[in-house]
């Protein structure tokens, strides 16, 4: 298992998709930081009628443009606007570890890592080595884990990086730092949780390509069908909580509470567990000779 479990993280950190990842965080953690900037800038200087107007501008020509998930409501929009203007680093780290940009570099560099050993003929060969399937299953399982720690852990500190030249360091006092430290070790937890899912889907998809569009289609339209069901059902319960990839921003981070710990330490064990025992039975059953 150790012999394994080493050659799958020389191999995992070598890769090369494993590194674009890498790359693609840090870039695309600089774009939402002066994307970020600039909507702050823009709404800070417009007036509610102003933001409203232009809402109903855009429902009446029914054209594509970017949204903001404004309200024509005058109440909502002078809230959006005094929260633009109290946009600081802090509200970005936070932004940042919502799992908007880990979540789908997730869903690549494990799909592409997976389908790599079925492509390549690794699994095969390991295998016929006389390694057991369970083992080789738990190996790549804790191999992606480690790979997504470090990707969360980059996330974080391009998102500090970012934030600073952006905004300056003056909002991240001791307190707010402990809040961001005790949200940041809960949605690890979650990141784990998803990426042991990751991992059973490519197990049992096996292709690269295929793997990499059902996971990333597996963020948008699960999180679309719990958004609707959300509609439909009478009591205060959030579906969306239930879906672990929108747990990350859906769970209430904002202050510490014992029912949210429960919560994620809950979802991280079923999405540790069973995605690991459906996969690891099915792994045992596959041809792969």
């Amino acid at each position: 298992m150790l012999n394994l479990l080493h050659s799958d993280l020389f191999k995992l950190f070598k890769a090369k998709s494993f590194r674009v990842c890498m790359i693609l965080c840090v870039a695309l953690m600089a774009f939402v930081a002066v994307g970020q900037l600039y909507s702050a800038d823009l709404f800070s200087n417009m007036s509610p009628a102003a933001l409203q107007e232009s809402e109903k501008r855009i429902e009446e020509n029914n054209s594509f443009g970017i949204r903001f998930g404004l309200s024509n409501s005058s109440e909502n929009l002078a809230k959006t606007i005094e929260a633009m203007q109290n946009y600081n680093a802090s509200s970005f780290i936070e932004t940042a570890l919502s799992g908007s940009v880990t979540t789908v570099l997730m869903a690549v560099f494990i799909s592409l890592y997976i389908g790599a050993d079925f492509r390549d003929g690794t699994l095969r060969n390991t295998v016929s080595k006389g390694f057991k399937r369970r083992d080789i299953y738990l190996s790549k399982l804790i191999s992606v884990m480690t790979a997504t720690l470090f990707l969360v852990v980059l996330a974080v500190l391009s998102a500090v990086l970012f934030s600073g030249l952006c905004w300056g360091f003056s909002s991240l006092n001791s307190q707010t730092i402990s809040l961001l430290a005790y949200r940041l070790s809960l949605q690890t937890l979650l990141h784990l949780g998803l990426a042991s899912f990751f991992v059973m889907t490519a197990v049992l998809i096996k292709q690269t390509g295929p793997t990499v569009a059902v996971n990333i289609c597996l963020l948008i339209f699960v999180t679309a069908f719990l958004s609707v069901g959300n509609a439909f059902h009478a009591t205060g319960f959030n579906l969306l909580t239930i879906w672990i990839a929108e747990a990350l921003s859906s769970l209430e981070f904002d202050t510490v509470s014992g029912l949210v710990v429960l919560q994620t330490l809950a979802l991280m064990v079923v999405y540790i567990l069973l995605p690991t025992l459906a996969g690891i039975t099915v792994f045992k059953k596959r041809d792969i000779m």
